[in-house]
C-alpha cells in the first residue's frame, strides 16, 4: 500500500498533520510520503493507493480528478468546510475532531473517520517544578486569540499570575494587541526543517508553567492539537470545556485537564495551580499519559484504521 499526504497549506500546524502520521507509517513499514506544495498541485505526482488531502483549492481538485488513476482520495477536515458540490471527488473524510465527525457525516452524507493528531516529540526527562511565581502561556494566531481571550479572562489571569505570554504570529497587529492587554509577545518559533518544528514548539512551551486555552467550539472541525502540545511539554492546562478537550486521546484522559465550565472556574483553577506540589503532580501525570497514549505510531494506526473501515464500508 502506498499512501500520500498532500498538504496544500504552508501553515506549520498543517504541515505537521502530514509529518507525524508519515513518520509513524514508515515505522510500521508502510510506503508513505508527504508533499506540501503550498502553491498548488503540479501534474506528475506518483500514483498512490490513498491520498489524504488538506486545504485543496478547486484547481487542485481538477488535477486530483485527472491524475487519481484509481487512488482513493480522502479529505482531511480541518478548520473550514467546502461546498457540497466540491465533495464529489472525495471517497471519504477524516477529522481529528470528535465533535466534527457526526456533523461532517450529516452535512455531506459521506463516511467520516477519526484520526489521532499526535506529536513526535515530548519532554522525556522528569520535569522538576520549582517556580514560586509561575508563568502562563497561550498559543494561536492572534485573530483566533482575539475572539476568545476576552478582557475578562485576561484580567482573571493577570490578577493571579504576573507573567502571561502569548505565542502567536509575527505581525504588527499581533504585537500591538499583546501590548494593549499587557501580555508578553513571543513569535511562533521557526525551523528551516519542518520535521523539527514539533521539537522547537514543545521545547518553547516547556519553559512556561501553566498552559491556557480559551478557544471554544467556534469551529467544529478544530481538534485538541494545542492542548496536546502543552501536555507533551508537561504543562498543567486550563482549557475551555469542549468535547474535543474533554476527550483527549478519545476518552483515555481528561481528568487531569482543568476544564472551564463556568466563569468562576478561571480564577479557582489559576489559584489552585499556583501550588508547586499541584503543578508537579499534574506534570508527572501528563508526561506519563503521553508515553502511554501519544506518539506518531498512534497517529499512523488511526489512519490505517480509517482506511480499513472505509474498505469494509463501516460508518462510525
Amino acid at each position: 500500500m502506498k499512501i500520500l499526504f498532500l498538504l496544500l497549506s504552508s501553515g506549520p500546524s498543517h504541515i505537521l498533520e502530514g509529518i507525524h502520521p508519515v513518520k509513524g507509517l514508515k515505522k510500521l513499514g508502510i510506503n508513505a510520503t508527504m508533499n506540501y506544495p503550498a502553491l498548488g498541485i503540479k501534474p506528475g505526482f506518483d500514483d498512490p493507493d490513498y491520498v489524504f488531502c488538506l486545504k485543496p483549492r478547486e484547481s487542485d481538485e481538477l488535477i486530483l480528478r485527472y491524475k487519481r488513476q484509481g487512488a482513493k482520495i480522502a479529505l482531511i477536515m480541518d478548520d473550514e468546510t467546502l461546498p457540497v458540490e466540491r465533495m464529489k471527488i472525495y471517497d471519504f473524510l477524516v477529522t481529528a475532531s470528535i465533535s466534527g465527525q457526526k456533523y461532517f457525516q450529516k452535512i455531506y452524507s459521506q463516511p467520516c473517520y477519526l484520526f489521532k493528531e499526535e506529536w513526535d516529540y515530548f519532554i522525556s526527562e522528569k520535569r522538576h517544578v520549582d517556580t514560586e511565581n509561575p508563568t502562563c502561556v497561550t498559543m494561536g494566531f492572534h485573530e483566533n486569540l482575539k475572539k476568545h481571550l476576552t478582557d475578562i479572562i485576561i484580567r482573571e489571569i493577570k490578577s493571579v499570575y504576573q507573567d502571561f505570554t502569548a505565542i502567536t504570529n509575527n505581525s504588527a497587529i499581533a504585537r500591538q494587541w499583546c501590548k494593549d492587554f499587557r501580555i508578553e509577545y513571543k513569535e511562533f518559533p521557526k525551523s528551516s526543517i519542518p520535521s523539527e518544528y514539533s521539537k522547537t514548539i514543545i521545547d518553547l512551551l516547556s519553559t512556561f508553567d501553566v498552559g491556557i486555552i480559551t478557544q471554544y467550539a467556534w469551529n467544529i472541525g478544530r481538534s485538541s492539537n494545542r492542548l496536546k502540545a502543552m501536555l507533551y511539554a508537561g504543562l498543567p492546562v486550563i482549557a475551555m470545556n469542549t468535547e474535543n478537550h474533554a476527550n483527549v486521546w478519545f476518552n483515555n484522559a481528561g481528568e487531569k485537564v482543568f476544564l472551564v465550565k463556568k466563569p468562576e472556574d478561571w480564577k479557582n483553577f489559576l489559584i489552585e495551580l499556583k501550588s508547586k506540589e499541584k503543578r508537579q503532580e499534574i506534570t508527572d501525570y501528563n508526561l506519563d499519559l503521553v508515553r502511554k497514549n501519544g506518539g506518531v505510531i498512534k497517529s499512523a494506526e488511526s489512519f490505517l484504521e480509517a482506511i480499513q473501515d472505509f474498505e469494509k464500508g463501516k460508518i462510525k
